[in-house]
């Protein structure tokens, strides 16, 4: 993981599956599991990139290019609940 990403997760336990497919000019770290993509910001919104302060921690993405956006929440078990 990129370490400016790890911030964005240290309080988390992220499930065993899921594949890290950050990318080093992404605004924050991502992760696929089944066929969804999991970006999760980081915790203080005063510690994102200005265009995502107003968006959830939490944003799941899916499909081919992973542009359509399925969800946002604020917490991680309801992320679990959302992908399994």
């Amino acid at each position: 993981m990129i370490d400016r990403f790890k911030e964005c997760v240290a309080d988390l336990n992220i499930p065993k599956g899921w594949e890290d497919i950050s990318y080093r000019n992404d605004a924050c770290p991502s992760w696929l599991y089944n066929d969804f993509q999991i970006m999760i910001l980081h915790p203080d919104p005063a510690n994102r990139d200005h265009c995502l302060l107003d968006w959830p921690r939490f944003n799941i993405f899916h499909g081919e290019d992973s542009t359509r956006l399925v969800g946002q929440f604020e917490t991680l078990n309801e992320v679990i609940e959302r992908v399994k």
